[in-house]
């Protein structure tokens, strides 16, 4: 297998190598969900991971290049099933004592939603499984700034999904709650529900 450079993103935003077996030049897709080569079938292009093939149904939101001037700030979503009146004021206590909260508001998440805040490839259960999940019902957009936020936010999430885990819940998605893991990933979510302008004018630019 020869490699012919180093890692970029395609016109879908996803990190490939460009590759040769056998003289043919395929795609090797180097994602956070999976990784593997990708092939096309008469239902799109899907990636092999064990015996099921894995179809792409993301739609990733391109970032402007200005926006990456924007003050750090980070983008929470509270999932359909983050309603527990303990575990919703434990969240809003701390984002409004350890973190600035910028923005909130009630959302209704779509399945096109989804497939841009999540540009995976997907076997046909784990679509359908995230699909009934995040439009069951209503989730909330948070935006938040403060020192370090991303990776503090990160943190937090990862806490709370700790903290108010449910066994009885048997698929790894109802996890209560979204932050994302990168100030560029933060921009890109919060454009799949807010426009430039109302964003810059949230967040505001660096001086």
């Amino acid at each position: 297998m020869e490699n012919f450079g180093v890692n970029f993103l395609d016109n879908f935003g996803r990190l490939v190598k460009k590759v040769t077996i056998d003289g043919v030049n395929q795609y090797y897709y180097m994602g956070v969900d999976a990784q593997g080569f990708i092939k096309t079938d008469n239902n799109g292009e899907y990636i092999i991971i064990g015996d099921e093939k894995r179809y792409w149904k993301g739609n990733k939101v391109v970032v402007p290049t200005k926006l990456l001037l924007l003050n750090d700030f980070s983008i929470c979503i509270l999932k359909p099933d983050a309603k527990s009146p303990e575990l919703r004021n434990e969240i809003f206590s701390v984002l409004n004592s350890d973190f600035q909260l910028i923005f909130s508001k009630k959302i209704s998440i779509t399945a096109e939603n989804v497939f841009c805040l999540y540009p995976y490839f997907f076997t046909k259960s784990w679509e359908r499984a995230l699909v009934d999940y995040l439009t069951e019902d209503q989730s909330d957009l948070l935006l938040v700034s403060g020192s370090d936020v991303v990776r503090r936010l990160m943190e937090f999430r990862n806490y709370i999904r700790v903290k108010y885990y449910d066994s009885n819940r048997k698929h790894c998605i109802y996890n209560l709650i979204h932050s994302a893991d990168n100030k560029e990933e933060a921009i890109r979510e919060a454009l799949i529900f807010l426009d430039n302008k109302k964003l810059i004018n949230l967040v505001g630019f660096k001086k």
